[in-house]
């Protein structure tokens, strides 16, 4: 496996021989000193560096420490290059971060393998580390992904019970705004169309760009501005993070899942209004003919209140007439002038009794005009 290496030693010679042995199978650049070093790990991170332990100025135990507490440098492996023995050198380099040592003068079996080992046990760390971050961020992912959906279910459960267009906005608002997004809404059921939501109002600008939106449905949009459309219900969103690839991905899906559930909720909305308008116009339809009819009622009552008043009074005149016709005694006609100005009071009592029933019906027809003028 072809690896960068960094060979850093004060002595040419050593850095030299390093190359030639090395130079076959990998890439390397040499460094004369510890400062040399750290500005050429600056410019290229090395798959490898052969540290040489004795230098001057800054020997190799300073520079692994330095290179061990930067974050961009310490999963750098670090083989010392060594001549001493010492068990305290090794155990200090170890507890420094070193991965192995390689004693002077050099057998190249042993440096070959080493430097084999050293190279792919830290490969299979970076690989170990890629996956083991890549699960995290997919753990994340999914985790974020499940609090978006959580809200959704929520909303399905909460607003199913909306009567009206407007809860219904309050509701999708609510999760929209959960989502960090600004967003406006468009109903239409039977060619009724309702606008609400952050200046989506009659004849706003926002609400022609729906309007328009709703010709092409499905979701379109450029930038920011997306359009998400179904049949009942349209979402103008203001302020897509465009600039997170991710999470534009994720809410697109998810809005589609939370406006797909929220037009079935105003499609049952939409019906339950044109219910309602049906109810409204057929009573209104029933209370126009009653209202006719209980008017009519009154013409009658009225026209029977006359006609009465005069058949009392015709019969009245010919009853007088027709006694001065009979010859009869003064007593017997005061008799029967009697006897027919009793049932004249009588009749008195049916007019009182049909001007009671004139005054209800006037009252009867009264609460049918307010009723309609509502």
């Amino acid at each position: 496996m072809s690896a960068n290496i960094l060979v850093v030693d004060d002595m040419a010679d050593n850095r030299l021989l390093l190359e030639t042995l090395l130079g076959d199978d990998h890439t390397i650049r040499t460094a004369s000193s510890g400062q040399r070093c750290l500005d050429l790990v600056q410019e290229k991170i090395p798959d490898l560096i052969l540290l040489d332990l004795v230098m001057p100025e800054m020997d190799g135990f300073e520079v692994c420490e330095k290179l061990k507490s930067d974050y961009t440098t310490q999963n750098i492996p670090i083989v010392f290059i060594t001549s001493s023995t010492c068990n305290d050198e090794k155990l200090r380099a170890y507890e420094l971060g070193a991965d192995d040592f390689i004693n002077k003068p050099f057998n190249f079996d042993e440096l070959s393998a080493k430097v084999a080992r050293t190279i792919s046990g830290a490969t299979r760390i970076k690989d170990a580390t890629e996956m083991a971050n890549a699960a995290q961020q997919a753990a994340l992912i999914a985790m974020t992904n499940s609090s978006e959906l959580g809200m959704i279910i929520k909303f399905m459960e909460s607003a199913s019970e909306c009567e009206s267009f407007e809860e219904l906005a309050s509701h999708l608002d609510e999760v929209t705004k959960n989502f960090g997004l600004i967003c406006c809404f468009q109903f239409e059921y039977n060619e009724n169309i309702t606008n609400i939501g952050n200046g989506c109002i009659d004849g706003s600008l926002e609400a022609r760009m729906i309007t328009e939106a709703r010709k092409v449905g499905g979701i379109i949009g450029h930038g920011k501005r997306l359009f998400f459309n179904q049949r009942f219900v349209s979402m103008l969103v203001k302020n897509m993070p465009m600039d997170d690839e991710d999470k534009c991905g994720r809410y697109k899906d998810n809005l589609a899942v939370l406006l797909s559930s929220a037009n079935g909720i105003a499609r049952t909305i939409g019906v339950e209004l044109s219910m309602a308008e049906e109810r409204r116009n057929l009573i209104k339809q029933t209370f126009d003919s009653t209202f006719e009819r209980t008017q009519h009622v009154l013409g009658l009552v009225n026209l029977l209140e006359s006609n009465t008043v005069q058949i009392v009074q015709e019969i009245r005149v010919s009853f007088e007439e027709a006694l001065f016709s009979l010859g009869l005694s003064e007593e017997q006609e005061s008799y029967l002038l009697g006897i027919f100005d009793g049932a004249m009071e009588k009749m008195e009592t049916v007019k009182e009794t049909t001007t009671e029933v004139e005054g209800a019906m006037k009252h009867v027809v009264s609460a049918f005009e307010q009723l309609l003028a509502e």
